[in-house]
């Protein structure tokens, strides 16, 4: 069987035209992809000719289109429908975007158990944000009984299968178990992979000596790692640093930069911590401010000292003659 995702857009145009359903919704994604309109609303039209043969996939990016509004009108209601006729003819993909639907109540009343069913449904054929979304839900209990050994195996799948969030997860479990070698190394496969979560966790083992050698220069590292990525934790521990000159010199300003980003990501903390450095940082211009007015007056009393001496060493130059 030829590999349709291989052929160039006019062999891809020719199978289209004869009625391939692979070359169809391949030829359809390549032209939904591009920015230009005309392209997008081509791409709909062949993908409602798919859909019309009952094509699982070319169903499922047509709804897709549906709700992002690509070459067609924008609709959640009828994204979220196309979702469900996909989903229901096996579609792994539209199984996962059907329980995201459900969940948050996109195109579909909201339905957590809904959701249960359809994240369950795709983790069952190996979907990974499945996987992890079914192993949250049976963790907390929503939409289904709570399960947490279940939850654990399904994030284990997950994070074997590359999922960073569920690497973060399987981590801090070790961690509550008191394995934080094992922690620290999930957690940095994880960091490594961008998890701003992870991050701010494997910071606070190297600053704590948990699971690897202390190491406060590596943690004021990955704290600020995981700050730039908007991790609240990690922003204010970074404000500490700065405030404390923790591995990098003091400096207010940058601590009340930082307390300032997690005080508006919510946390009262920093608020507070945030209007002491002001009022630290405004007190030292003041003062400042007083030392200079204080140098004034001492500069113009210098000064006439020094008048009065060169006065006088022409007077005594005069003198001497």
């Amino acid at each position: 069987m030829v590999d349709v995702t291989s052929l160039t857009n006019e062999k891809l145009l020719k199978k289209a035209e004869e009625g391939d359903l692979s070359a169809i919704y391949a030829y359809a994604e390549r032209l939904l992809s591009s920015d230009d309109p005309q392209k997008q609303e081509e791409a709909c039209g062949w993908l409602i000719h798919g859909a019309a043969m009952h094509h699982a996939p070319s169903i499922r990016l047509l709804g897709k289109a549906y709700e992002e509004g690509r070459g067609i009108r924008h609709s959640l209601h009828e994204a979220a429908r196309l979702y469900a006729s996909a989903a229901e003819k096996g579609d792994v993909e539209a199984q996962y975007r059907m329980g995201l639907c459900s969940l948050k109540g996109q195109g579909t009343d909201q339905d957590f158990e809904a959701a249960a069913r359809w994240f369950e449904r795709a983790a069952k054929k190996d979907h990974i944000e499945s996987m992890h979304n079914i192993a949250v839900l049976k963790e907390k209990g929503i939409g289904t009984e709570e399960d947490y050994a279940g939850a654990l195996q399904w994030y284990e799948k997950a994070a074997a299968r590359g999922d960073v969030s569920s690497m973060n997860r399987i981590a801090t479990e070790f961690a509550r178990n008191g394995d934080y070698e094992e922690a620290v190394s999930w957690y940095w496969r994880s960091a490594q992979e961008g998890n701003p979560s992870a991050m701010f966790n494997l910071a606070s083992c190297y600053q704590k000596g948990s699971g690897t050698k202390r190491d406060t220069e590596k943690a004021f590292y990955w704290y600020g790692k995981a700050a730039g990525l908007g991790n609240v934790s990690a922003m204010y521990n970074l404000g500490v640093c700065y405030a404390k000159g923790i591995d990098t010199e003091q400096d207010l300003s940058k601590a009340s930069e930082w307390f300032k980003k997690a005080a508006d990501g919510g946390d009262e903390e920093s608020r507070k911590l945030y209007e002491f450095c002001q009022s630290k940082i405004e007190e030292a211009e003041e003062n400042t401010e007083e030392e200079e007015e204080e140098v004034k007056p001492l500069e113009r009393v210098k000064s006439r000292f020094m008048n009065l001496k060169d006065k006088l060493n022409r007077k005594r130059h005069r003198d001497s003659f």
